[in-house]
Order: structure tokens, then sequence, then C-alpha cells
């Protein structure tokens, strides 16, 4: 069994590295894994140039664009360095849901070009068109992030992924043969996990014994917590790689423990694909700028200083059959000039605190983030689960999944407390134990909703976190 594993692992390596030849898949690899090392300067030069040959395509050839540059009287001569980009406006949502066909390249490079769409958890799906070009440089960033987890194509692996859309592409009986021998790979469809369903995945991955599984945070914490309350086999994968929702650091402690492994990060979206990975210093997610190229802004859409929260804007240099430049993801994070000491050169996040819209305004219109309750839960593992409803500005709904031997009254009389001295005293807490929390539309699991419409301003005006209850 084991010749045969190494066997099967070793043919589909070499089956990968060919087809990715092929496809031109390794020579963007090689480009961007040079652009890991490179002097901060050169690196500039390498990604302007490449701003400046997508912008040159969208300014002729996308009338969203076009009509821009010749409102503002650019040229793609004009962006030198990061900081002309602020010359260009910010992509929201809201905008490609109202100009797509504006967005939509009337001609150029681009081939094979695919539709694409987002599940819609922020209550705002998209579709969108991506090229080959984009999805080359998009395979390739997500293999050398693989790798980053001490993982290599064809080896043994699992995804514990929430998404019913795209679990939906593995259910079928050849779909999982193909999955198996072609991939070496078992998708668990965790949209509508409990701890029944997870008896027998369970049994599964340790048949398996992945080298990494990846999944949703939610998913993969689940998972760990229900291996150590059972005498479950365990497997011994090499690395975790979490994606789609925020990795906390309890989470991340809970994990390694279990599974006796490194834990990373990984941070991209649908639209423009890879974005950032943690390395083996596990000190911020490295960005990939050959690929994208990020910014953290403050309200007016500027550059805010390294160490303040902003939103996360993200530019994709190699999708020019529909270019988002400026596009504004919907997180939060922080961008830090600190040097790695993994050898990379590249910018860092040094976090990312989540979705935009998971920001609760108090009473007294103080922005609580999700972070904030997250920290609270910090130490009650009796608690499995929550998620904290803003019903009325002042009224909170905290649901909790209970474990076996919570102390319910001690846990509520805690949270109360430590909501109204740290959060604002004007929050009324109430509680609703429950037996398990629902996930959005996109299979992730949200731990604020918000149901109070108000306009945030993140980061607040003086350029500092302190405006933000995080702890």
């Amino acid at each position: 069994m084991k010749l045969f594993r190494h066997l099967h692992s070793r043919g589909l390596n070499l089956l990968a590295r060919a087809v990715y030849l092929a496809k031109g898949t390794l020579r963007c690899r090689r480009e961007l894994e040079r652009a890991d090392h490179l002097p901060p300067d050169e690196l500039e030069a390498l990604v302007m140039t490449k701003l400046r040959r997508l912008l040159s395509h969208a300014f002729q050839n996308v009338p969203y664009y076009r009509a821009i540059a010749r409102e503002r009287g650019l040229t793609s001569d004009a962006f030198d360095h990061y900081e002309d980009l602020v010359q260009l406006p910010i992509l929201t949502k809201e905008q490609i849901q109202t100009n797509r066909q504006a967005l939509t390249a009337e001609r150029g490079p681009s081939r094979d070009i695919r539709e694409n769409h987002t599940s819609g958890s922020t209550a705002q799906p998209l579709k969108f068109l991506q090229d080959r070009q984009y999805r080359e440089y998009n395979t390739a960033d997500k293999a050398r992030f693989y790798e980053m987890c001490h993982y290599r194509l064809g080896e043994p692996c699992v995804f514990l992924w929430g998404s019913d859309l795209e679990a939906a592409a593995h259910k079928a009986w050849w779909a999982r043969l193909l999955d198996r021998m072609g991939y070496n790979l078992i998708w668990v469809n965790t949209y509508n996990l409990s701890e029944e369903l997870l008896a027998g995945y369970a049994a599964q991955v340790a048949k398996h014994d992945p080298v990494l599984i990846v999944g949703y945070a939610s998913s993969l914490t689940m998972y760990a917590r229900y291996l150590q309350a059972s005498d479950a086999s365990r497997p011994h994968p090499k690395g975790i790689q979490c994606s789609a929702e925020v990795l906390t650091e309890p989470e991340r402690d809970l994990l390694t423990k279990t599974l006796d492994c490194p834990v990373f990060d990984r941070y991209g979206c649908r639209e423009v694909g890879m974005i950032a990975h943690e390395c083996k210093a596990h000190s911020g997610l490295h960005t990939s700028p050959l690929n994208n190229l990020t910014e953290v802004v403050g309200p007016d859409g500027e550059p805010v200083q390294p160490g303040t929260i902003g939103r996360m804007v993200a530019t994709n240099l190699n999708n020019y059959a529909m270019p988002f430049i400026r596009y504004e993801v919907g997180d939060l994070a922080t961008a830090t000039t600190q040097p790695c000491s993994c050898g990379r050169r590249t910018r860092r996040l040094s976090n990312v605190a989540g979705r935009v819209f998971d920001i609760i305004v108090s009473p007294t219109g103080k922005l609580v983030h999700a972070g904030f309750f997250t920290h609270l839960f910090f130490g009650f593992d009796g608690i499995k689960q929550f998620q904290v409803v803003q019903e009325t500005r002042e009224r909170l709904v905290v649901r909790m999944v209970p474990g076996a031997g919570a102390d319910l009254a001690a846990v509520q009389a805690y949270l109360t407390d430590a909501i109204q001295e740290h959060g604002d005293p004007a929050f009324q807490v109430e509680f609703d134990i429950c037996d398990r929390i629902e996930t959005s539309g996109s299979g992730k699991y949200r731990p604020v909703i918000p149901k109070v419409a108000d306009e945030l301003t993140v980061p607040p005006s003086n350029g500092q976190n302190s405006g933000i209850a995080m702890q």
C-alpha cells in the first residue's frame, strides 16, 4: 500500500508538471517566485510595467475605463509608482453590478474567456469574466501556496469546503473517482456539517491520510473538536491551509495541537483569485504583486500608514477580459513594512481582520469588529459556536451552541459584563441557546450579523486602530 501511494503521488506530480509546462503555468510560477526575492525598487518597476500594460489595454478597449481616462486626462504613462494608483477610482461591487457590460473588454489579447460568479455571502452576488491568462497565474500562485504548506502536487489531500456550489462538481460517482485517482483528493462538503456526519467523514480522512488539509476555518475547527472529543482515528498531515474565513489564534492553536502540524493562512477571493499567503515564519501573509497589486486604504481611497487598519483593495494584473482595477474586496486588513525572516521581500499583510460588513456600530457610535467578540470567547471550551446578531442599535442577541458541561450561567454573566464594559454600556445583551448556527449562502460562518444599516468610516480619521474595538 505504501509503495502504491508513493507511485501514485509521484506519477500525478509528473503529470501535473507536464500539464503546467504545456499550459504556461510553470512560466507564470517562475515569474511569481522570482518576484518574491527582488529588491523593492526593482519589484516596483516590474509591477508598474505590468500595470501600464493593463491600463493601456483598459483605456483603449474597456468602455468603463476609457471614459475614466478621458474624463481625467489619463494615459498609462502616468503610472510609474505605487502611489500613482490614487489617480484611479475605487471599483466597488455595486459599480460592477451596474456596469458589467461597460467593464467587459471589447477586444484584446484574452483567450478562453469564462464566466465566474460569487455566491453572494455579502448579499451582493457578482458575475464576471476571467480569461486564460488570469487562470494560469492564479493556478500558479495556488500551487506554490500549497507547497508553502509542505505539500507537493499529487500527494494525498483533503478539502473540508463549505461552498455547496463548488461541492456540486464533486458529488457524482465519476467525479469522486476522478478526484481520488486523478488528483489524489477527497472533497468533503461541509455546507451542512454536523457531528453525525463528521463521524463518517473522519474515518474517510484518516484512511486517506492526507499530506495537506485545506478548508474553511470553521469547518476545520469543528473537525478538530470532534477528534478531541472522540476516539476517532487521526490523519498525519504535514500542513493545514485555512481559507475563506478569518483564522483566529484560538482556532490556529486548536488545529496545531490536535493535528500536530503547522497551520497556514491563505487569503483570496473569487473575483481576483489568490492575494496573499502565510510563510513558515507565521508573521503575516505575503502578497503576490505580479498577480494582484494590493493596497490598504482609508475612506478617501488614499493608502493608510503601515500598521493602520483599512479597506483591502486589489488590482488584478492578468485578467484582460474584465479588468478589476482598484477593486474593493470588502475586507479590513493591516499592512506591514517589517522584513520577514523567511527571506521574501514582498509586501505583507500583518492582519486580515475580516469583512467590512462584520462591524457593529454601537449605540454611542463605536465600531465593534467581529474579532472583539471572538476574543471574548477565548477559554470557554464548552461553547462550540457563537454568533452575535445586532437586532437594533442597542439590542444584541448572542447565539451559542453549548457543549457537554458548559456553565451557561457563568458564560452569560461574563459576556454581558465584558460586552457592556469594553464594547458599549448601552448594549442590551440577550442570549439564544441553540443546537446549531446556520452558515451563509456560500457556506461561510459569520460570527457577527449587523441588521442595522450604518455608514462606516474605517479607519477612524486619526488613522489609528483605537476607534475599533478588536482587543
